[in-house]
């Protein structure tokens, strides 16, 4: 029997009255997993209003491209650890791995809050970066692999709400300190005390947590994975439900060890597995070059060359920039698995390449080109609002689609045995091009202000029609099921024990 009869025979056989899954479990491993993307975001946010902080220059006497370095070398701790997490997350498991990630984050940030130097401080990013780039590969994929597929894009997309969660509260702790702490070192190492904390929560919070059942069965532990997915499904081990998603998983372990173990070199020989890479790849590119961590980094040095107001008015207007990005976030929440993956990010792209257009034509025209040229912005503060709110409605488009969705994507479409390596690898792509990207906005900036939001938007637009042509739909099918669709099957949406399920068509 091939996989397409098999898939469709497996699911057909449940007795529609049998007792369906209960979410609540699922929910609350996604909720306390999710605290990693928490300790993520708030890591990526905390740095860009500090940067802007009095005091923060004052104690380390920091030259421009120290401040470059330190978000630089945060990113290339992120690119190591997205990489490292694939062996340990295939060795010990993605729990343990998460543990582990959560013990250097906590260190990381320590090291940073009680820096004496810069060195020091540079230590302190760069170590946090490898728990913060593990947590960006690993967390979506032990999400998907513990919940129902049903509500798979909603749950790891609700890893995208918890970012941004970290983000904004990383924005207003950091607004908190500014105003509370002006005459000592408080106003920045408070924060960063806040960063190595999370670190000790994530450990605490996960240690409950169940092993991810796709990978205790990979690992020839049958017995435990079919315990730990009964207690994902709150239902008994017998149940036919359990006992069918048991089956089908073990179905496509068995047809993957019959393909052999895979190496790195596979994945890119290989005609499958080099397409979908190629193609998750290209939009984990398009996610971080579209310009959104550079607004994130550099937004309080754009709302000043707007002419908007002093450092009390930038962090204040960070800090709702960041509930902003938080309140985006939650209608793709609820919208993922009804509008498809696909029309999600090519509206948002299309919101983001007007934002970033608009933006570019609004310093072109007011500074002529020359970043010194201000005086039309200092003489029109209504300007200067009109930039903010373009910025603004880039992050509408963005954290509702680009944001939330690639997350889920890069996390579902690969098989169990390349999971991990093929993520490393993808995740590896992404935090190169996010350091790239911080490295070239100050030095465009410096040059010509424009142009960075000109290009920004344009690289927006280019990925409407990659998405259009070369990423599949893949929305309501279980992680076994994506080989048929990256093969160019069709499914359609079954009713199986009142649970919605997926199908396939013959």
């Amino acid at each position: 029997m091939g996989e397409h009869e098999f898939l469709a025979e497996t699911w057909s056989k449940i007795d529609p009255s049998v007792e369906k899954p209960k979410l609540k479990y699922s929910l609350a491993v996604c909720i306390v997993a999710a605290i990693g993307g928490l300790c993520f975001g708030y890591d990526l946010g905390v740095l860009g209003s500090i940067l802007a902080m009095p005091r923060f220059t004052e104690s380390l006497t920091l030259s421009t491209l120290d401040k470059t370095n330190i978000v630089g070398l945060f990113l290339i701790g992120c690119t190591i650890g997205s990489a490292l997490q694939s062996f340990f997350a295939d060795k010990f498991g993605r729990k343990w791995t998460i543990i582990g990630g959560s013990v250097i984050a906590a260190f990381g940030g320590f090291l940073q809050a009680f820096a004496q130097n810069v060195p020091m401080l540079f230590a302190g990013r760069g170590i946090a970066g490898l728990a913060i780039g593990a947590f960006s590969a690993l967390v979506p994929v032990y999400m998907s692999e513990c919940i129902v597929h049903s509500i798979r894009g909603a749950m790891v997309t609700g890893q995208q709400f918890m970012i941004v969660s970290g983000i904004a509260l990383a924005y207003w702790v950091d607004y908190t300190t500014y105003k509370a702490f002006t005459q000592n070192d408080w106003q920045w190492r408070g924060p960063l005390i806040v960063q190595g904390a999370l670190g000790v929560i994530i450990f605490f919070a996960v240690m409950p947590l169940p092993r991810s059942p796709r990978w205790l069965l990979s690992k020839g532990n049958k017995e435990q994975a079919l315990i730990n997915l009964a207690r994902l499904r709150m239902l008994p081990s017998d149940n036919e439900y359990v006992k069918t998603e048991f089956e089908e998983m073990e179905w496509s372990l068995q047809r993957e060890r019959e393909i052999g173990s895979t190496t790195y070199t596979e994945i890119f020989t290989s005609p499958t597995l080099r397409k979908r890479l190629i193609v998750i790849c290209g939009i984990n590119a398009y996610q971080q070059l579209s310009g959104n961590n550079g607004v994130n980094y550099y937004a309080p040095q754009f709302y000043k060359q707007l002419q908007v107001g002093g450092t009390d008015s930038v962090l204040l207007l960070q800090g709702f920039y960041g509930l902003l990005k938080l309140v985006m976030t939650i209608p793709t929440v609820f919208g993922i698995e009804k509008l498809g993956r696909r029309r999600i990010l090519m509206i948002g792209a299309s919101i983001m390449t007007v934002a970033m257009l608009s933006l570019g034509t609004l310093f072109g025209v007011t500074t002529g080109g020359d970043n010194n040229n201000i005086a039309i912005l200092a003489a029109n503060r209504s300007l200067g609002i009109l930039g903010v709110f373009f910025i603004w409605l880039f992050v509408v488009g963005y954290n509702a689609s680009w944001g939330p969705i690639v997350w889920v994507v890069s996390s579902e479409v690969f098989p169990l045995r390349v999971r991990s390596k093929a993520i490393a690898v993808s995740s590896m792509v992404q935090w190169l091009c996010n350091t790239i990207a911080v490295y070239a906005i100050p030095l465009a900036m410096a040059a010509n202000t424009y142009a960075i939001f000109v290009a920004l938007g344009l690289v927006a637009f280019s990925s409407i029609p990659f998405v259009y042509f070369f990423l599949p739909e893949t929305s309501g099918a279980t992680l076994e099921e994506m080989d048929l669709i990256w093969a160019g099957e069709k499914i359609t949406k079954v009713e199986t024990a009142d649970v919605e399920t997926s199908k396939l068509k013959p």
